[in-house]
């Protein structure tokens, strides 16, 4: 409540026409009652879109936040007749090489055949849960480690070694690294046909050097809200 009272005073400084309050959690019954009487509009973040702040503000700029990781180890557990336990990490009974490939099926259910990699699991814990919750935008990396358990039909090939595993633990190094991106250093496109089926792409070279140029942002014409942006990186000089 204090803070709309605070903005009063910010909009008779700047003799601004409209002044709208943006809070992530929400207003007290108080501030919305206050805001009322003061003739300032209360919303959440997630009430705000693309077409309310683009005309408003006349946006010149993305912030682009990336997500990012970088493998720390694989430390592997083989199989035996103990009870489980979670395993400690740097206890284990092997660590993977530093140079194994990270898309090689090097794990294989002996059961059905299926095979997969390294990659395969980082992908299955991100479909499991948000491995980046609270890891704050431009903080140092942190390492965060899962443990994958396995009920002893999986064994692991790797370096001429074959194991019947017990437990993966994956440890990675989580950053997430922010970008402003200008409108006008950028490409700015639109195609289909129809709202429904039309897109809006935004597309940049970024500056971060591990990142492959270009880098295209791409949302549904018809959009409200950021959850259907889609991230693309395309080699330079490659057609949609």
């Amino acid at each position: 409540m204090t803070w709309v009272e605070q903005l009063v005073t910010k909009k008779k400084s700047l003799d601004a026409t409209r002044l709208i309050a943006v809070s992530a959690s929400g207003f007290s019954d108080g501030a919305h009652a206050l805001a009322n009487e003061l003739g300032i509009e209360l919303k959440t973040a997630r009430d705000i879109d693309c077409d309310e702040l683009s005309p408003l503000l006349n946006l010149d700029m993305v912030l682009f936040n990336r997500r990012c990781a970088s493998l720390d180890s694989v430390e592997l557990r083989f199989a035996s007749n103990h009870d489980w336990s979670p395993p400690a990490p740097g206890n284990c009974d092997a660590v993977l090489p530093a140079d194994t490939d990270l898309t090689a099926p090097i794990f294989r259910n002996i059961d059905t055949g299926y095979r997969w990699s390294i990659n395969d699991i980082w992908l299955q814990l991100q479909q499991a849960t948000d491995p980046y919750a609270g890891v704050e935008k431009g903080a140092p990396p942190q390492v965060r480690t899962a443990c994958f358990p396995y009920p002893g039909n999986v064994e692991v090939c790797y370096a001429d070694c074959r194991h019947m595993l017990g437990d993966a633990l994956l440890s990675v190094f989580l950053w997430i690294e922010s970008e402003a991106v200008w409108k006008e250093e950028s490409a700015k496109v639109e195609y289909g046909a129809s709202s429904e089926k039309g897109l809006h792409y935004l597309e940049f070279a970024s500056e971060i050097e591990r990142m492959p140029p270009p880098v295209s942002l791409q949302i549904q014409k018809d959009s409200r809200d950021c959850s259907n942006l889609r991230v693309v990186y395309r080699r330079a000089g490659e057609k949609t």
